[in-house]
C-alpha cells in the first residue's frame, strides 16, 4: 500500500523554542498536524544556541541565515533580544544606545518590508530544496515579520501547483513592536 502521508512545509521566522505569539500558535498547529498524520516541516530563522536542524514532537525544523546578523543582536541585547541594549562604557555612555541610534538613521531607512529581509534569500533557497525533495501538499507563510511572504511570493512561482496559505496574524491588534519603518516605500 502507498503512503499518502500529506507534507506541509511552514516558513515562519520564529519557531520553538523561541517564545513569540506567532511560534507559539504555528507550534502547537504542527505538533497537532503531526499527531493527526501529516508530515511537517518548518523553514525558520536560526538564531544563537539553537541546533540548525532537528526534530521537535515529529516537526521537521530548519533554520537557516541569521548567523552574523543574530550573532551581533545578541552581543548588543546580552542575549536577552530585548531592546535595552548590554553594552556600556565606564563613563555611563550606552553602547548600545550608540548602536540604536546608528541603526535608525541607517539601516531602518532602507530595509523593507522589514529588519528581517536578510533572510528571505535563505528561506527560499531551503524552502526550495525542501519542496522539490518532497511532495509539498501546502505550504504556510507565517508574519510578523512579513519577511516570509517575500519567500512565499518567490515559492507561489517556483511551484505553482502547490497551495500558497498566507497567515498575516492578526491585522486589527495595536502591536507596535512593527511599526512602519521606510515611510518612502509604505
Amino acid at each position: 500500500m502507498k503512503d499518502t502521508k500529506q507534507s506541509i512545509l511552514i516558513v515562519s521566522y520564529f519557531y520553538a523554542p523561541i517564545v513569540n505569539p506567532r511560534a507559539i500558535r504555528w507550534t502547537a498547529i504542527a505538533e497537532q498536524w503531526v499527531r493527526n498524520g501529516f508530515d511537517v516541516h518548518v523553514v525558520s530563522s536560526w538564531f544563537p544556541g539553537l541546533a540548525r536542524r532537528e526534530s521537535i514532537n515529529g516537526v521537521k525544523v530548519f533554520r537557516i541565515g541569521g548567523g552574523l546578523t543574530e550573532s551581533i543582536r545578541a552581543k548588543l541585547t546580552g542575549g536577552n533580544g530585548r531592546t535595552e541594549l548590554a553594552l556600556t562604557k565606564g563613563n555611563g555612555i550606552s553602547v548600545g544606545k550608540i548602536a540604536r541610534f546608528i541603526h535608525d538613521i541607517s539601516w531602518k531607512k532602507i530595509y523593507w518590508p522589514d529588519s528581517s529581509c536578510l533572510w528571505t534569500r535563505s528561506a527560499i533557497h531551503e524552502s526550495s530544496r525542501l519542496m522539490m525533495r518532497i511532495n509539498m501538499s501546502s505550504f504556510i507563510t507565517v508574519s510578523d515579520p512579513y519577511t516570509s511572504h517575500l519567500a512565499g511570493l518567490a515559492l507561489s512561482h517556483r511551484f505553482p501547483n502547490i497551495r500558497w496559505l498566507v497567515d498575516i496574524g492578526d491585522p486589527f491588534s495595536f502591536e507596535e513592536s512593527t511599526p512602519p519603518n521606510n515611510r518612502r516605500i509604505y
